[in-house]
C-alpha cells in the first residue's frame, strides 16, 4: 500500500466473510511472513487454494491484482504501484478456529 501498513500479529482473530460481507469463520493468524514478491514460494502459492499450486502463479496473479485499476481506486487510493521483484509483500498464514 502506499502508506506504511503493519499486519496484526500472530494470534489475532479476524472475521472470515463472503462476498455479500456475512461472517462465515473466524480464523487466527499463526504466521507472518515479509518477503520480496521473489521469494514467494511454492508453499505459499499452495497455501492460498487449488487455483494457484506454483510460486510463478501466485507472483503473477497478485502482479496482476495489485495493478488493476479495481485495486488502485478501491484498495490503494488511487496511487498506482511498480511491481518489480524485489517488492516487499506481507504473507499471513491462518488456521480456522471456528466455523459461523
Amino acid at each position: 500500500l502506499h502508506e506504511p501498513w503493519e499486519p496484526e500479529p500472530v494470534g489475532t482473530r479476524l472475521a472470515l466473510v463472503d462476498s455479500h460481507d456475512r461472517a462465515r469463520a473466524v480464523v487466527e493468524i499463526a504466521e507472518v511472513r515479509r518477503l520480496a514478491l521473489r521469494e514467494a514460494d511454492d508453499e505459499i502459492a499452495r497455501g492460498e487454494g487449488d487455483w494457484l499450486d506454483k510460486a510463478a502463479a501466485w507472483q503473477t496473479a497478485h502482479r496482476a491484482f495489485w495493478s488493476s485499476d479495481r485495486f488502485i481506486a478501491e484498495e490503494n487510493g488511487g496511487h498506482r504501484l511498480e511491481i518489480t521483484d524485489d517488492t516487499q509483500v506481507v504473507v499471513r498464514f491462518f488456521r480456522v478456529v471456528e466455523v459461523v
